[in-house]
C-alpha cells in the first residue's frame, strides 16, 4: 500500500512548523524581558528623580528609613525560609 502524497512529508512539515512556533515565542519572551527591564528601569529613574529634589535633610531621613524598611523585610524574609 502506498502512503499518500500529502502525509509523505508530515513529520518533516511538523519539525517545520514546531521550529517556526519555537522561534516566534523566543522572540516574543526576548520582547517581553526587555520591555520589563526598561519598565523597571524608568520607575527606578523616576524614583531617583523623586529623591533627588527633596531637600538635603529630608533625603537623608527618607533613605534611613528605607534602609531601615528593606533590613527589617529581609530579615523577616530569612526568618520565613
Amino acid at each position: 500500500m502506498a502512503i499518500p502524497m500529502r502525509l509523505r512529508n508530515l513529520t518533516w512539515r511538523v519539525k517545520e512548523a514546531n521550529t517556526r512556533v519555537r522561534e516566534n515565542h523566543e522572540r516574543q519572551r526576548a520582547i517581553v524581558h526587555a520591555q520589563n527591564r526598561k519598565q523597571l528601569q524608568s520607575e527606578r529613574d523616576g524614583i531617583r528623580s523623586h529623591i533627588n529634589h527633596m531637600a538635603p535633610g529630608v533625603r537623608r531621613v527618607f533613605l534611613a528609613a528605607r534602609l531601615e524598611h528593606i533590613k527589617t523585610a529581609l530579615k523577616e524574609k530569612e526568618a520565613a525560609a
